[in-house]
């Protein structure tokens, strides 16, 4: 287990492992990650060593090296099924944050609305960067977090409009309104 953290930190994987593990929506540490692997390694080698003749057994490598993916696999395609859930509710989003600033509601409330009005992810992502900037974050660098967590091209325009509107002006409701049309077409 240190063994396997240590050439995490020397082939500097963490920071990755832990990204996806944040994009994937799944509440482990690096650390029992690299365990799960290694469990899984261990009982795939386990499983074949007996089957095999002892001058054949370094085969059962092979098979062992696969039941070792099988953890990152899990969290990789948990993943692309949570981005793949975030981009079909992003256009609805956008649209719900245009609506509420149209009504009065600044642009940080809207976010925050959009945690009780929508499913997950977006709930959870949005009420992240909603209290990340309400503890003292500054909008932009909140934003810049969400499109870090949400690693879809969709966002990083939202992300770019939102700051370019906030630094240069502009109706932000109206620039939401048309983005959502823009990726509800692409999507048809």
């Amino acid at each position: 287990g240190k063994f396997a953290m240590r050439m995490l930190k020397k082939w500097d994987l963490q920071p990755r492992l832990q990204t996806l593990l944040e994009q994937a929506g799944v509440k482990w540490r690096v650390a029992r990650l690299v365990h799960a692997c290694l469990a899984c390694f261990l009982l795939g080698y386990l499983a074949v060593h007996f089957f095999l003749p002892p001058s054949y057994r370094i085969l059962g490598l092979i098979p062992a090296a696969g039941a070792g993916l099988l953890p990152l696999l899990h969290v990789m395609r948990k993943r692309a099924s949570r981005l793949h859930r975030f981009e079909e509710l992003f256009p609805d989003a956008l649209e719900f944050v245009s609506r509420s600033m149209r009504a009065g509601h600044a642009f940080s409330v809207s976010l925050e609305m959009i945690h009780r009005e929508f499913q997950e992810p977006v709930a959870s992502e949005f009420k992240r960067a909603f209290e990340e900037h309400n503890l003292g974050l500054p909008l932009d660098v909140a934003l810049e977090k969400l499109a870090k967590r949400v690693p879809l091209l969709d966002v990083q325009f939202f992300v770019s409009a939102v700051i370019l509107q906030k630094r240069t002006g502009g109706n932000l409701a109206e620039i939401l309104d048309k983005l959502a049309f823009i990726i509800r077409e692409r999507f048809k």
